[in-house]
């Protein structure tokens, strides 16, 4: 597919689209200096008020041979290059670095990338607004998306410059989670969100991730704000200086363990609330524990499932941490 890279292929005169640099860690407007090229191997976010058509010229990929995509160092827009589901396959979807072909979960061992992407779900109520959704091997986290959609963008993140080799679609129909990820008993999560004005940002926290992780878990970083979106953010402090993660899941859990918790962008007295959900699937033998490190509360989640409170005059950012405790066994 070749898109007209120095004119709108849209028919609304009124576009609005935006690019992120990886490079720059920013966004640029269609019609701004520093705008990439509208081409198949970059996403795009596209705003418009009315439906859009589409002018292509050329003709579509090969639809049984791979397509590469370029990323460079931080967080890129990927599209599907296909016109069908493509499964989200740790094993199937290639790295190329200098000449050097790994599967995406040896890259991600290798540190070239993360081994998850974000995708976009827009709002049925609120159009302009949305939010994100994962996209990983359902195996490892059941909550997951499997599979990218065609006409869809979606982030990952690298730390190398390379290509994500994404294989031919087997066929039109969206692939079938597996089923595997309902078998594991051992493993849950789950959900805390912030809510403020109905601003909604959440992170997914949870324990019995397979050992085929490693001793680390599973850590997934928060991806940019779309654009226009208020920075208003929830997210657990990575293990690297400025890494915000969206999903914390620990191999096991001890006595003591803990998540920290910010929250950023909070509008100056503003009422904010906190919910959570599906505690009642972890072990009975853990106790948790909602700490505000500003006031001193704590609240034992597992008979509770939200906090309110009003934000300072100044709008600071506000933290946070989970505790857990283990009692008896489970």
């Amino acid at each position: 597919l070749n898109m007209l890279a120095s004119d709108n292929p849209f028919d609304d005169p009124g576009l609005q689209a935006a690019w992120w640099s990886p490079e720059r860690e920013m966004y640029f407007n269609f019609g701004e200096p520093g705008f990439q090229g509208f081409d198949p191997a970059h996403a795009f976010w596209v705003k418009s008020n009315t439906p859009l058509g589409i002018a292509w010229t050329g003709t579509g990929p090969a639809s049984n041979s791979p397509i590469s995509l370029p990323l460079g160092v931080g967080w890129n827009l990927i599209p599907d290059p296909f016109l069908d589901p493509v499964p989200w396959s740790l094993s199937d979807i290639k790295v190329r670095r200098a000449g050097v072909e790994k599967t995406l979960a040896e890259a991600k061992q290798a540190g070239w990338v993360e081994d998850f992407a974000w995708g976009w779900r827009k709002s049925a109520t609120n159009p302009p607004g949305g939010s994100y959704f994962l996209v990983h091997d359902p195996s490892l986290l059941p909550t997951a998306t499997g599979f990218l959609r065609p006409w869809n963008g979606y982030w990952i993140s690298a730390f190398e410059i390379c290509e994500l080799v994404i294989p031919p679609p087997a066929g039109s129909a969206a692939p079938r989670v597996s089923v595997r990820a309902k078998s594991r008993s051992s493993q849950w999560l789950a959900t805390l969100q912030a809510d403020m004005a109905g601003a909604k940002d959440s992170v997914t926290f949870g324990g019995g991730v397979s050992s085929l992780r490693g001793p680390r878990g599973i850590k997934i970083g928060k991806p940019p704000a779309a654009p226009g979106q208020a920075p208003f953010s929830l997210f657990i402090p990575g293990d690297r200086p400025s890494q915000a993660l969206s999903v914390d899941v620990h191999q096991g859990l001890t006595a003591n363990d803990s998540w920290p918790l910010v929250l950023a962008g909070v509008q100056p007295n503003s009422k904010v609330a906190l919910r959570w959900q599906d505690l009642g699937k972890a072990p009975r033998s853990l106790r948790f524990y909602l700490v505000d490190e500003v006031t001193g509360m704590r609240r034992y989640m597992r008979t509770t499932d939200s906090y309110l409170f009003t934000s300072g005059a100044t709008g600071e950012d506000r933290r946070f941490r989970i505790e857990v405790e283990t009692v008896g066994s489970q």
